[in-house]
């Protein structure tokens, strides 16, 4: 019997086999196995957030495999996991050139393309899974060894555990790992935990995370640490120790409440000669003594703890000594009127006042200088500027940061880097030197001299392990540091750069700006004007007409050439009047004097005096007329009368006389408009005609207008968002917003039968439509995009107008490639729900196309918007075949139609005719013909392209024909790619010439010799073509660098032929039956069970279930041939998916006897599948619906849109809680509601407890800003007095409801002593940012959840600015200033924005996380943002 037994066993164990092995494949299907360093170098470029496993064999690499699996399918989306053995032959390579030699395997981590850090933490899965969340963050506290006796607690069940089932008293730390008190205090709390073991239990707990927050709530955190003590499982004190080991421990032994400090004397309680003013004794005290100095002061300023016994002391001084003058204080907390009379913003302020009147500020604090100043009062000289940033001082020196710091360095071939810091004494004596020696090579292409500032850059400076100021280094190609030891004068400097081993100093010339404009016609006209020359110049020339420019300017290089032809033309024809140009960066004292901001600038000067603006065209001869007669810019018209002023019918309503307005009359059209608004002057006309047309038809009917910038309470009440915005009155209360025509026949019309018009239905998403554009998505992009190319993005937003005009053109485009089986894809992105991919892809307006292969970006779409187009474009986007030579025979065959041999024979005789007309003009004519054919662009003329061979229109067959190989880059002066790759291709140009003379190198301007690109299809830069005897080969798609170009000419191979396309699923043969709309209905007809899925070709899930349904479809027809699997591609049959209501891929539907039965929801295995196909059962009904809570008896009010008003009127104390029937959290909280609703009918029956319905009643939830559920708000006499943020229970709510709040808490509170202002209106905006240098200003809605999460760290970073006088904070309600907020440019859905502004003018718009550090960093740094415009901020 034994031999049959081990036989059974023998062959399940076979059984199971199939099965296992499928797991694991299927498990590190998510891993990237890589062995080729040129594929690992593409994942670091196109994933962000890579970590590799280096394993000496697949073996060794077996006990942390599984575990890397795991990751890697949990990651995905998020970050990369690779895995490289290096065993493999080929993976060696790789290996060694990341210099990895694992003896069993290592992890490293790679960082935006960067390698970042090895992986040093525990290799479990908890643990990787949080490094890859934050992989430059610090060691999570529970995986530090030294903390292994502190209980970490990771959840509320895990604290609730601990507190109940732990016998020894416990100390529970609450923390935020971002916490600078709790990291210093860690150490100390770990070792104290060791020593106290089995005494006492000391734990810690991330209250941080959100899903704590219940935590915080629970025992009111509000600041870390907070240090809490249990016993017996209840709390029973806060911590009231020292914070370091000893004290804790102490402090354990005996635990006892914390001691309140004794408060600290009040300073006017205190014996001294300092006399203390308020409000009330202020003016009549300085009034009365002739010689004051006032110390406006907060108790809580450390600076001024720090100079009140100074001050002291001084003020005894004085008196012991019968020195005049009093020294005097003013708690600015207590007595608020005078500090903002004295426009106190910071502490301390000192200002003295002469004679009752305030004279000037003070700014010394030590009592010797106190007493020294109020001997003799003298107003003390302005402090120096502060010094400038040496990135902000104009020079040649480039100021090199963490993000381009390896990219700039690469181009250039010798550079010398100063790592400096600021404060550093000696790198402020060397700045000037080192400045000076890079003037000196600025025109040495090769040569470039860097900065560093080591105190914001800390990731290169850490890299290159700068240890003091200032370090010097030298690299060749941003290779091969070396340390700089010679002297630090420019001489030395120079000496060195000339040549790094072998220094013999050159000194080049100074250039001339003249010699940038020389190669334009008329250059020699032009007059190049400096500092010294200019006012002579004016003064000796009638009319001169300067233009101020920028040699970097892109509009000033598009003007040049008119504007020297226009000099040359006023030279030829004698008209009156010179051109010149200033460089206005050269000559900044020229640049000041007459206040240029913008180039290029133009001015023109009459008789030496400045004349004019020149504010017209900018080619030849609008220049040139001008110069005939430069008369002055006529004066702008008369300001147009305000429309109130106006005479008219319109009745013109204020904050005073609007309501009595509209409670006299009982129908009112109100259009509420602003002065500036275009849209409300074209309506302006029509509005007043139909009020007079009224006047006459139907008198009772009134129309009026609002200026909301001026009434802006008005707008808010009425919740005015743009303009115009017309609301219609009735009976004195508003009635629906008008949404009719803006005619006079409109307006009158509706006035005489005033009806609501309904809203149109809410527009279909897109992602909805059946079409054949893919929806991507945050999840679904870069996968999508890396196993399908080419790819069209269009970036959209749902109410962008210029998307929905392109949407149908796009969706027939898409339509068009698939019916014509081109494998190119049209997507879309919808901007407003995946904001991550679009600013990945820095997406700045809609809608904006680009274009992807293989995952990367290549190029943004900038033509035409027709269906054409886009096919067009994707055409020239796939893969282009070499194509074939005619044959002889061929070539025979194409001879030309007479039609086409006309034209030839034309061509011919012009061509013939030509030479001879060339001949015939006169010998100045041919002179003067330009010479367009040589290249113009700078890399032709730099030295180290001496053996790249540049082409023009007119060598460049004639140069392919010569050579039998040829590679030519086609490039675009400006494009980055290009010059990123200049330097390699330069390189290899001159190893080819002395290792391979016959391959060449050649490159040509595409841009300046449009012809040639056009002839070869050249849609990008650079675009590489291989040419062989004189014939284009094929495009070249290998590597950038160096050896690749050299390796490639030396065996030049055309690339492989692209993978051919999958088959589509319908043309593998299988048992699973494809449909069509055409054979859909007849086969669910003619079976009796079927089985539908439907899929897309593209769909990851589809491709993995398809194996199991084919699989499953084979085994059916063996043991249930009856029962069918079907397919449907709903990609290509839209509407019949959308007929059987499909929403995702893949959606599987049963038939049973030719209907629709119900969705399937089981399993996706092939057993799974047979197994409902043999006994196909309908899922189990859903339970029956819960009653709705108003339906269900208790002492909770059930409110609706008719009864909430009355009932919160009639009700001094109401609760009200907004909830929807489905939600959870909402449930969960009801028997609590309720029986605190039944708790307070007994003992406080004036509160009342009620509900609302926020789905039924969605106007309700609006009008309150209800935005998540359940909202519960506290309502006093009718009014919103604030959103209840207490605990749920029974108990937490009836405390509340006894002792509420009476008013409601002002969102932000003004006072002198705020760290941040609230702006209320336009005049005090205008007024703040102007009188600070540097502003930071949150707009928010308060009910916005983003804004109730920036606020704390706002709050925050404006206290730690808060004795910055340079740098301050504002913020400002939208609800309540909407026309603030609309005139800087913010749309509601924007909310909340935070810009930033510097001396008054919009500078950028802060777009980093909103947390204490980013918001730190950003101020701290702030002197380096620029200032533009205002206007640009909109």
């Amino acid at each position: 019997m034994a031999a049959p037994s081990c036989f059974a066993v023998f062959l399940f164990v076979l059984m199971l086999v199939p099965f296992s092995l499928p797991a694991k494949k299927n498990k590190m299907s998510y891993v990237l196995t890589v062995d080729d360093h040129k594929e690992f170098k593409k994942i670091l470029r196109t994933r962000t957030n890579v970590l590799s496993l280096f394993a000496k064999s697949e073996k060794a690499a077996s006990p942390i495999m599984d575990t890397f699996a795991q990751v890697a399918e949990d990651m995905k989306g998020l970050g990369t996991l690779v895995f490289v053995d290096c065993s493999d032959k080929e993976a060696k390579k790789l290996c060694k050139k990341v210099k990895s030699n694992p003896t069993t395997y290592e992890l490293k981590h790679y960082k935006d393309g960067d390698f970042n850090k090895g992986y040093d933490r525990q290799e479990t899965y908890k643990s990787m899974m949080n490094f890859l969340r934050d992989p430059t963050g610090d060691i999570p506290w529970e995986e530090d060894p030294t903390a292994k006796d502190v209980i970490h607690v990771d959840s509320d069940k895990a604290l609730n555990r601990l507190v109940k089932k732990e016998k020894t008293p416990i100390l529970i730390m609450f923390y935020a790992p971002w916490c600078g008190h709790c990291k210093r205090l860690k150490p100390d709390y770990a070792a104290a935990a060791t020593e106290l073991k089995g005494q006492a239990t000391l734990a810690g707990m991330d209250v941080d995370k959100p899903e704590n927050e219940a935590v915080r709530r629970q025992f009111n955190i509000t600041g870390f640490p907070t240090i809490l003590y249990f016993e017996n499982g209840k709390q029973k004190y806060k911590y009231g120790g020292e914070n370091n080991k000893q004290g804790i421990i102490d402090w354990m032994k005996d635990p006892q409440p914390p001691v309140e400090k004794a408060p600290e004397p009040e300073w006017s309680d205190a014996d001294s000669d300092v006399v203390h003013l308020t409000d009330e004794t202020f003016d009549t005290y300085i009034e009365e003594h002739a010689s004051v100095l006032v110390m406006f002061y907060a108790p809580w300023c450390g600076h001024c703890k720090k100079m009140k016994p100074e001050y002291d002391e001084a003020a005894t001084t004085l008196k012991q000594d019968n020195i005049d003058g009093i020294l005097a204080a003013v708690d600015a907390t207590k007595s608020p009127q005078v500090a903002k009379r004295f426009e106190v913003k910071g502490y301390p302020t000192v200002k003295y006042f002469k004679d009752g009147e305030e004279a000037f500020g003070f700014n010394d604090r030590t009592a010797d200088k106190i007493v020294d100043f109020m001997k003799d009062p003298q107003e003390p000289p302005p402090p120096p500027p502060p010094e400038q940033p040496w990135q902000d001082v104009e020079s040649e020196v480039v100021h090199l940061g963490d993000e381009d710091f390896k990219s700039q360095l690469k181009r250039r071939k010798h550079a010398l880097v100063m790592f400096y810091a600021p404060w550093c004494g000696h790198c402020k004596k060397a700045k000037p030197e080192f400045t000076s020696a890079a003037e000196k090579y600025k025109d040495d292409t090769k040569v470039t001299f860097a900065a560093v500032d080591c105190t914001t850059q800390q990731g290169v400076c850490g890299q290159y392990e700068v240890r003091g100021y200032p370090t010097i280094k030298y690299f060749n190609y941003g290779k091969n540091p070396k340390d700089y030891e010679g002297g630090r004068e420019e001489a030395d400097f120079v000496a060195f750069m000339s040549d790094p081993l072998n220094p013999t100093p050159p000194t080049p010339p100074p250039k001339d700006p003249a010699e940038e404009w020389a190669e334009l016609e008329g250059a020699e006209e032009v007059v190049h004007l400096h500092d010294n020359t200019f006012e002579e110049f004016v003064q000796q020339h009638s009319s001169v007409l300067v233009m101020f420019y920028a040699p970097w300017c892109g509009h000033c290089k598009a003007m040049k050439p008119d504007y020297a032809l226009a000099a040359k033309a006023l030279k030829e024809d004698e008209i009156p009047g010179v051109l010149a140009a200033v460089d206005a960066t050269v000559d900044r004292v020229l640049q000041s004097k007459y206040d240029i901001t913008g180039f290029p600038t133009l001015k023109h000067f009459k008789d030496g005096e400045f004349n004019t603006d020149y504010n017209k065209a900018r080619t030849m001869d609008a220049l040139v007329e001008f110069m005939k007669n430069p008369q002055k810019a006529p004066p702008p018209p008369p300001p147009e009368p305000e429309w109130s002023e106006v005479e008219s019918e319109v009745n013109h309503l204020t904050d005073e006389t609007f309501n009595s307005f509209i409670q006299e009359h009982s129908s009112v059209l109100v259009m509420f408009y602003a002065p500036w608004c275009g849209h409300c002057k074209k309506m302006k006309p029509a509005y007043q005609e139909a009020a007079e047309l009224l006047m006459a038809e139907k008198p009772d009917a009134k129309l009026a207008a609002v200026d909301a910038t001026k009434y802006s309470s008005l707008g808010t009440k009425y919740e005015v968002r743009g303009y115009p915005t017309i609301k219609y009155f009735k009976n004195g209360e508003m009635a629906f917003q008008y949404q009719k025509g803006r005619t006079t026949e409109d307006i009158v019309a509706f006035m005489k039968d005033p009806k609501e018009t309904k809203p149109p239905p809410p527009e279909k998403e897109w992602s909805e439509e059946p079409s054949d554009v893919v929806h991507l998505t945050d999840a679904t992009f870069a996968t999508y995009t890396q196993e399908h190319s080419p790819v069209l993005v269009m970036f959209y937003a749902p109410w962008c107008g210029h998307c929905k005009r392109a949407k149908p053109e796009y969706t027939k485009a898409a339509e068009l490639l698939k019916t014509d089986g081109i494998s190119a894809t049209l997507a879309a992105v919808d901007c407003t729900k995946h904001s991550e991919v679009c600013q990945t892809h820095d997406v700045k307006g809609y809608p904006t196309f680009k274009l992807v292969k293989d995952g990367a970006q290549v190029s943004d779409y900038n033509l035409g918007r027709t269906s054409e187009d886009f096919v067009a474009f994707m055409l020239n986007s796939l893969p282009k075949q070499p194509k074939e030579e005619a044959k002889p025979e061929e070539q025979k065959k194409e001879e030309p139609t007479q039609q086409q041999k006309e034209p030839e024979k034309k061509v011919e005789e012009q061509k013939k005719e030509e030479p001879k007309k060339e001949a015939e003009k006169p010998a100045e004519e041919q002179k003067e013909r330009p010479k367009r054919e040589a290249p113009t662009d700078e890399w032709a003329s730099t030295d180290s392209a001496a053996d790249v061979n540049f082409l023009t229109a007119e060598s460049f067959d004639q140069f392919v024909a010569d050579h039998n190989s040829v590679l030519i880059m086609f490039y675009a002066p400006w494009c980055g790619h290009c010059k990123r790759m200049k330097p390699a291709f330069e390189e290899a140009a001159t190893i080819l010439k002395s290792e391979l003379p016959t391959a060449k190198l050649a490159a040509l301007d595409a841009t300046q010799f449009r012809d040639v690109g056009t002839k070869y299809e050249v849609r990008g830069y650079p675009t590489i073509l291989y040419f062989k005897n004189g014939q284009k080969e094929f495009k070249y798609t290998m590597g950038r660098a160096t050896q690749d170009l050299v390796k490639f000419m030396k065996n030049p191979q055309a690339p492989p032929p692209p993978p051919p396309p999958e088959a589509e699923w319908s043309e593998v043969p299988s048992e699973i039956n494809h449909l069509t709309d055409q054979t859909f209905d007849n086969f669910v007809y003619r079976h009796s069970s079927v089985l539908v899925m439907f899929y897309a070709p593209w769909c990851g899930h589809c491709k993995k279930m398809k194996p199991a349904y084919v699989e499953a479809a084979q085994q059916l027809k063996k043991e249930k041939p009856e029962a069918k699997l079907a397919a449907v591609d709903a990609t290509q049959y839209g509407d019949l998916a959308k007929n059987y209501e499909v929403r995702g891929y893949p959606t599987l539907k049963y038939f049973q006897d030719g209907k629709e039965a119900f969705a399937y929801k089981k399993g996706r295995t092939t057993n799974e599948l047979v197994s409902f196909m043999k006994d196909p059962q309908a899922p189990p009904p859903p339970p029956p619906p819960e009653p709705e809570w108003s339906e269900v008896q208790s002492e909770v009010n059930h409110l609706t849109d008719e009864t909430f008003n009355s009932f919160v009127q009639q009700h001094s104390s109401v609760l009200v809680m907004f909830y929807a029937p489905w939600c959870g959290h909402c449930k969960r909280m009801k028997p609590a509601y309720q029986e605190a609703a039944a708790t307070l009918k007994t003992s406080d029956p004036a509160a009342k407890l009620a509900a609302v319905d926020a789905t039924k009643y969605a106007a309700l939830g609006k009008t309150y800003g209800v935005r998540g559920y359940p909202t519960i708000k506290y309502f006093r006499n009718g009014e919103d007095i604030q959103k209840y943020q207490g605990a749920r229970d029974a108990n937490s709510l009836v405390q509340f409801m006894k002792s509420p709040p009476t008013a409601a808490a002002p969102e932000w509170i003004e006072h002198p002593g705020a760290v941040v202002t609230p702006i209320k209106n336009i005049p005090a905006f205008d007024k703040f940012v102007q009188s600070h240098e540097h502003t930071l200003i949150l707009f928010y809605k308060k009910e916005l959840q983003k804004y109730k999460e920036a606020k704390g760290p706002f709050q925050k970073t404006a206290t730690a600015f808060q004795d910055d006088n340079n740098k301050q904070f504002a913020v400002v309600d939208c609800e309540a200033a909407t026309d603030l907020c609309l005139r800087v440019g913010i749309i509601p859905e924007s909310l909340p924005t935070i810009k930033f502004y510097v001396s008054g003018k919009f500078s950028t718009n802060y777009k980093d996380p909103v947390t204490n550090a980013d918001l730190y960093n950003f101020m701290n740094t702030a002197s380096t943002i620029p200032k533009t415009d205002a206007r640009e901020e909109l």
